[in-house]
């Protein structure tokens, strides 16, 4: 995350192939992410290091709420590339959330 941080204070540039391959995922969001008090911003939403994604994804699925409402619940407030993809695998590992959702009316 610091050479992102470091990437943002000096700048992007002109030359995808010139960033290293963790930053060209972010690539597309350059002009929304930003630094603040040394937290990473996409927007409003706080990006979360690769490293808690794992705990953050546990925390968004509290609850058992399935797929629609765990994507809600994160989308909100954090950001990492990928989340959703995340989202979808974690939910769809979960045994209460697939029984859950078989019970939902079509």
């Amino acid at each position: 995350m610091q050479s992102l941080i470091d990437r943002i204070l000096e700048g992007w540039p002109e030359d995808k192939g010139d960033l290293s391959v963790d930053l060209r995922v972010y690539l597309n969001y350059r002009d929304k992410v930003s630094v603040l008090d040394g937290l990473l911003f996409k927007g409003p939403k706080l990006i979360i290091p690769y490293l808690l994604c794992p705990e953050m994804l546990d925390k968004i699925h509290e609850g058992d709420l399935g797929m629609v409402k765990c994507k809600q619940r994160a989308r909100d407030v954090l950001f990492w590339p990928g989340l959703s993809k995340d989202i979808e695998d974690k939910v769809a590992k979960c045994q209460v959330c697939s029984e859950h959702q078989r019970k939902q009316p079509e």
